[in-house]
């Protein structure tokens, strides 16, 4: 599996101080070639996968901008990913 960083952000988190949040695509080798995204952070290596959810690259980052810009964490991402496929 590929990772491609794709955004970082610096922000405080609640009470647990600033965090920086990487967001980055997922890429399948082979012949699924499929998409997913990963939340890290940082600080505390905290890391949420989602992988294989798309075959289709420009849905996947699309999923990933969005999570990027409401800050999503590691901890809520599986809730973001059930909402986003009941969607699609």
């Amino acid at each position: 599996m590929k990772e491609t960083e794709r955004c970082v952000k610096c922000a405080k988190l609640g009470d647990y101080g600033r965090r920086t949040v990487s967001y980055c695509l997922l890429s399948e080798c082979g012949e699924s070639g499929g998409y997913g995204v990963r939340i890290r952070i940082a600080e505390t290596g905290e890391r949420g996968d989602a992988a294989d959810l798309t075959p289709v690259r420009e849905e996947a980052e699309a999923l990933l901008d969005a999570m990027a810009t409401g800050l999503v964490t590691p901890s809520t991402l599986g809730d973001i990913v059930e909402d986003w496929l009941g969607e699609i």
